[in-house]
């Protein structure tokens, strides 16, 4: 029944929004940053995931209940598709991840910079960890940076997306 359920939401709201099936395909044709193949970190990086398809099969898992909501934000808000992609490399899609200095969730927002995002914690609440929260307030991050460099695409560099 679940299945189901789930194949008439697919259908009838995802798949019109973008006329596509495949989320994938949806991120590859909106993908707009300029990079070179030829580098030596992106060459490494791809031999790791060719040489690893478990790896991204667990990542496309840990994503996919996630990753729909993130791409129609970047979408909705005109900004690059590929920072829905950010949470594979900060968290690998997994809301309780927790680095060593204290950053959680999927975008790794450390206390402060939650707590200046009006993302609340308590003892059985962390807002670092709410999807929706944090995404929301990842991208009105990114509205605010990408407003004072309009003109500068490199913005995104603060994420060391495909940068130095």
């Amino acid at each position: 029944m679940k299945k189901y359920i789930a194949c008439i939401f697919v259908s009838f709201f995802i798949i019109p929004i973008y006329g596509q099936e495949d989320l994938w395909d949806v991120i590859r044709e909106n993908s707009n940053f300029q990079y070179s193949a030829e580098r030596s970190e992106i060459q490494k990086a791809l031999k790791i995931y060719q040489n690893n398809q478990y790896l991204v099969d667990r990542l496309s898992k840990n994503g996919q209940r996630y990753l729909y909501h993130m791409v129609d934000e970047t979408l909705k808000r005109d900004m690059p598709v590929e920072l829905a992609l950010l949470p594979f490399v900060e968290s690998q899609f997994d809301p309780y991840a927790q680095s060593p200095a204290g950053a959680s969730g999927i975008w790794q927002f450390i206390l402060s910079t939650a707590r200046e995002q009006g993302l609340k914690r308590n003892w059985w609440y962390d807002g670092r960890r709410d999807i929706i929260a944090s995404t929301n307030s990842i991208f009105v991050i990114f509205d605010v940076r990408n407003a004072k460099n309009k003109e500068n695409n490199e913005v995104w560099s603060t994420f060391k997306i495909l940068s130095e």
